[in-house]
């Protein structure tokens, strides 16, 4: 029997403009910290990291300046949580001369080193609460894209042949993103959970190379250079997929997250600065959400994004100029309600599945 696709029905009824949905906006910065930086979001927290005391400390908060949970591992000297989903949180820390990937399950305490050995350096990137992605400085000098299942002994170097340097930053499922170096070029990457699977994504007419750092539910998130600017955009598993978000009257911009739904990210408007931004696939979705925060505010940047399916979550961080620093931020909004149209779709493919024998 022939199968109606739901996602597909669903995209010829437009949801409620996101622009029109209202927002809110989250100091993370907490009370005794002199800077604050929040790098993912996901169901369990805020995952980045905050100065204490003149110490960068790996940081998990649940939505407020005063949740803010210390994951800084005993022995080490500088810590930094960049990804966060299934109730673990990644990143490294500095024990003495050197920097270890590591793996936290909400608490300082549960630590998990994941450095190799023999490595120079590790860095844990991202994770979807099993597999965790960043990158290892092998001996040999190289930086190898990496990829774990929790312990340093399942490390998998996804380093594709005649790649001279190459680091994984987003995985989701069996896909892994990131950019291997190969011809001189940095370029866009994809893999599969191997070497071998390693797919290009640098998109033709990118002469400048390409990077891929976010991934979600078939999508893929990063920038292309072009010829006079860097440009937001997204793949859907091939370079001949990647479409631009990048807007007229953008001098640069990056996304950095996808939930599969929305990208988030930067984008330098007019050579300004920095603002955090919002695209629901397309270059023309753009929503400002540096026009969100106070005026005190005088750059932004979108790190992550996350759905519960009421609401979606951005994290971030915002330089204040007052205050001098950069400061954790969260915003909120609720999930668009589908149409008229799409909730009269979604209601008759329901009745036409429970009348099928």
């Amino acid at each position: 029997m022939r199968t109606v696709s739901l996602v597909a029905c669903l995209g010829l009824a437009a949801a409620a403009p996101i622009a029109s949905a209202q927002w809110s906006v989250v100091n993370l910065n907490p009370p005794d910290g002199q800077r604050s930086f929040a790098q993912g979001v996901g169901a369990s927290g805020q995952a980045g990291w905050s100065r204490i005391g003149a110490v960068d400390r790996a940081s998990l908060w649940l939505g407020s300046a005063g949740s803010r949970i210390d994951l800084h591992p005993a022995g080490s000297d500088l810590s930094y949580a960049y990804g966060v989903a299934g109730g673990q949180q990644v990143g490294y820390a500095r024990f003495g001369a050197d920097f270890h990937a590591g793996l936290w399950r909400g608490s300082a305490a549960s630590w998990v080193d994941l450095h190799v050995a023999g490595a120079r350096e590790s860095q844990a990137r991202a994770t979807d609460g099993e597999r965790q992605v960043g990158l290892v400085v092998t001996g040999d000098g190289v930086t190898r894209a990496s990829l774990w299942s929790g312990t340093r002994e399942s490390w998998i170097d996804l380093t594709p042949a005649g790649a001279t340097f190459s680091r994984a930053l987003g995985v989701s499922g069996d896909a892994q993103v990131g950019q291997a170096t190969v011809g001189g070029l940095g370029r866009a990457s994809l893999w599969h959970g191997a070497a071998g699977t390693w797919v290009d994504l640098n998109p033709a007419g990118a002469g400048g190379g390409s990077l891929a750092l976010g991934v979600f539910g078939g999508q893929q998130v990063g920038a292309v250079a072009l010829p006079g600017s860097l440009a937001a955009g997204l793949w859907h598993g091939s370079a001949d997929t990647w479409v631009s978000l990048h807007t007229a009257g953008f001098t640069e911009s990056t996304a950095y997250a996808t939930d599969g739904t929305n990208q988030v990210g930067r984008a330098r408007v007019g050579g300004g600065v920095n603002r955090a931004s919002l695209w629901r696939g397309t270059a023309g979705s753009w929503v400002d959400l540096h026009a969100l925060i106070s005026a005190d505010y005088t750059s932004s940047e979108a790190t992550g994004v996350w759905s519960d399916g009421q609401w979606t979550y951005v994290s971030g961080h915002g330089f204040h100029r007052a205050r001098n620093r950069s400061e954790a931020l969260l915003w909120r909004t609720p999930v668009p309600a589908p149409s008229p149209a799409a909730a009269f779709m979604i209601a008759g493919l329901a009745a036409a599945r429970r009348r099928r024998p």
